[in-house]
């Protein structure tokens, strides 16, 4: 029987290479160390440390790499285009496996796009200009202001993410019941880094209007007094002067509106457009769906039920975090030159 060949490490390499440039024969070294002559005989013939053999060329080095990259991402065009797409408009033949592991080496993937707001020039020259006035505010500026805005949520039950195996996919605990016809409702609220307001729901009976929205009249009458009471209370409390903070929406904004806040003595901040990044309301926003959700409300008396008594379960330390943020949010915008933020 053939004995097998001995795979030799290196020490034992090194000594059979050492001891035959001191003279020691095949034979004497086979005995000193206990190895088969033709074994010592095939290590005389190769180098002391073996030469490695080269591997396949990879198929992308790394200038072709980095050119994928800088082609994918010269524009928002561009950025929307798969990888194979890419690859094929530069004339580069390859699998999408191996596309995939090229643009990973860049740190580059597929993810899904973030929604943000429009943001012309002159928006970006707004939002500029408030972060400069605003970045100045020291924490006790900041408490002195009223965060408010509206809100919409459905029934369902909003993305959800699950741990499954493949075969789990129709596992009654890894599914989302999906309904053929939704339902919404709009709520508003206001925040201070103190108090919090009460969560009130937009009712059908108050739109007076032929398309049944939301409109100045609806908003004066049954909104203004929930602000003017949060700020009496404040202002009681703290002996300060209140500052309300809400976006530029029309009911907002409107000639009836601007009369209606004048005449309660509520002063208001001016407010750039387009900018829920730095309305700290809208991460209280987030919370309150995603606590709702979870729930997975299937009707109307679901979706008010649970806004209601999620609401009452944030406290005002859940959010604080956010007011307190401000000065960092204006830091980002100056940094952004008036662009998008995190927030």
């Amino acid at each position: 029987m053939k004995t097998p060949r001995r795979r030799l490490s290196y020490k034992e390499r090194i000594q059979i290479h050492t001891l035959a440039e001191l003279g020691w024969t095949q034979t004497a070294i086979s005995q000193r160390l206990g190895i088969q002559q033709r074994t010592i005989s095939n290590c005389l013939r190769a180098p002391c440390t073996p030469i490695k053999l080269k591997g396949r060329k990879p198929i992308l080095n790394t200038p072709l790499r980095r050119l994928l990259v800088q082609y994918a991402t010269e524009n928002a065009e561009q950025r929307r285009k798969t990888r194979e797409v890419i690859a094929q408009e530069l004339g580069i033949d390859i699998c999408r496996r191996s596309l995939i592991k090229a643009f990973e080496k860049e740190l580059y993937y597929r993810r899904k796009a973030m929604l943000k707001p429009f943001l012309s020039e002159a928006h970006k020259t707004e939002r500029l200009q408030w972060a400069w006035t605003h970045y100045w505010y020291t924490d006790e500026m900041w408490d002195r202001c009223g965060w408010s805005d509206e809100m919409s949520i459905r029934t369902g039950a909003g993305e959800i993410y699950i741990t499954r195996r493949a075969e789990e996919t129709l596992y009654s605990d890894c599914m989302v019941p999906k309904f053929k016809d939704f339902s919404s409702c709009w709520v508003w609220s206001i925040i201070s880094s103190s108090a919090k307001g009460p969560l009130i729901f937009f009712e059908k009976s108050w739109y007076t209007n032929e398309k049944k929205t939301v409109d100045s009249q609806v908003y004066i009458q049954y909104i203004l007094p929930y602000i003017s009471a949060f700020q009496q209370e404040y202002e009681l409390r703290t002996s300060k002067e209140f500052i309300y903070m809400e976006d530029n929406s029309s009911i907002h904004t409107s000639k009836a509106t601007i009369a209606a806040f004048k005449a309660q003595n509520t002063i208001r901040a001016w407010w750039p457009a387009n900018s829920p990044d730095l309305n700290p309301i809208e991460n209280v926003w987030q919370i309150l769906k995603y606590r709702v959700q979870r729930r997975i409300p299937k009707t109307d008396a679901d979706v008010r039920l649970y806004l209601q008594e999620e609401w009452q379960k944030i406290r005002v330390d859940d959010y604080k975090k956010y007011i307190r943020s401000m000065k960092e949010r204006c830091w980002a915008v100056i940094q952004a030159g008036g662009g998008h933020t995190k927030w």
